[in-house]
């Protein structure tokens, strides 16, 4: 039996730097957006300023999503959207914060909306109906974890912040939507 990590992930990949919740976001400090609402191909651009290329990887399957398409990700294939390394995605200790859109099946096991690893690095996962953030400086930085599970067949819209100034870390969600 296949089980999914999210059957459908729409509009995420929105990644921005020196922005936190309610301040207005300027174009400049997007990093990237991968909006995976296109409903076809293997290539996803990005949206922000720096134009970086998305590769879908491993044939994730394209669907009606939210908004429009989206792709739905078979857990346990590898499958996901990869961006080449590109020194913009090394984010430093600057401010920085992370958001996806996503649905959830009722069950699933570990997979990553976003994740950037070797080095400094930063993510957002989903394992066992919990989600994770955590943002690392190649040494330090502890995984921060949700206090509800989330794997209940919903679209969910999360975010997570990191802020150098007062050395937090965050992970906070909203509730967009019922099993549409």
């Amino acid at each position: 039996m296949k089980r999914s990590m999210s059957p459908t992930i729409v509009a995420i990949l929105l990644m921005f730097v020196g922005v936190f919740p309610g301040n207005s976001v300027e174009m400049d400090d997007l990093v990237f957006y991968l909006s995976l609402d296109v409903g076809q191909g293997d290539k996803i651009k990005d949206l922000s300023p720096n134009k970086l290329l998305g590769k879908v990887e491993k044939n994730p399957k394209w669907i009606d999503g939210k908004v429009e398409g989206g792709l739905h990700f078979t857990l346990g294939k590898n499958q996901g959207v990869l961006v080449k390394h590109n020194d913009v995605l090394n984010l430093g200790t600057e401010d920085v914060s992370l958001e996806a859109w996503f649905k959830t099946a009722k069950k699933s096991g570990q997979g990553f909306m976003y994740i950037k690893w070797g080095g400094p690095g930063y993510y957002i996962k989903l394992r066992d109906g919990m989600l994770y953030t955590r943002y690392h400086d190649g040494a330090a930085g502890g995984e921060i974890s949700s206090k509800t599970p989330i794997a209940d067949d919903k679209w969910h819209r999360v975010g997570s912040v990191r802020s150098d100034k007062t050395k937090m870390s965050d992970l906070f969600g909203w509730q967009t939507g019922s099993g549409e």
